[in-house]
């Protein structure tokens, strides 16, 4: 198998700019310019394969932040990485200087369930983001069927004291099938709550 990077990413809410997300929050023109920056520049320095972000409200902020990394990448390449004219171009240091850009990779978003869409009342998804693209559709986990029943034991004991039933997940875990150098390996992305 191939070498590959992976990363976790929460961005802590990213929506776009004057919408209202949790009661009483949301960001001005200028926050979601300095928030959007911030990440880019996250995103360029990481610049890992796969990416999965944590707390995404809406897909095309995403897409916008994603593709201004790009361009900061694209442009650092331009002023660091030699081109092959240059005797030195195959040096291992240029070879960890220079950026991948995301502009053929797979960005799969899934929202959650649970986000009616009315300010102050949003609830977050997430995303992956694949170089290498994805095998099939990635599959978006929340509302369980069938539900998943728990057994909960007596403290001590072995009886049964009942059971919990759950149904739905109060945030979604995307699944993703990724075709790596003839392999196919498997990411599950979730945001884990304390």
């Amino acid at each position: 198998m191939s070498r590959f990077t992976i990363a976790s990413f929460n961005v802590k809410n990213l929506i776009g700019p004057d919408r209202e997300y949790y009661k009483f929050q949301s960001y001005t023109p200028e926050e979601y310019a300095w928030k959007s920056d911030w990440m880019a520049d996250q995103i360029l320095t990481l610049d890992a394969d796969i990416v999965g972000f944590q707390e995404i409200f809406e897909e095309a902020p995403l897409r916008e932040v994603i593709a201004e990394a790009d361009a900061r990448g694209i442009q650092a390449n331009a002023a660091t990485v030699p081109d092959r004219s240059k005797r030195y171009h195959r040096k291992a240091i240029f070879r960890k200087l220079a950026y991948g850009p995301y502009g053929d990779a797979g960005l799969a978003f899934a929202p959650n369930v649970n986000d009616s869409g009315k300010p102050g009342q949003r609830r977050p998804g997430l995303a992956i983001l694949s170089r290498f693209g994805f095998v099939g559709t990635p599959e978006v986990i929340q509302e369980l069927d069938p539900p998943l029943d728990i057994p909960i034991s007596h403290l001590g004991g072995e009886d049964e004291a009942g059971h919990y039933t759950l149904r739905c997940l109060s945030r979604p875990i995307l699944k993703a099938r990724i075709p790596i150098n003839g392999q196919i390996v498997t990411v599950f992305n979730c945001h884990l709550k304390s």
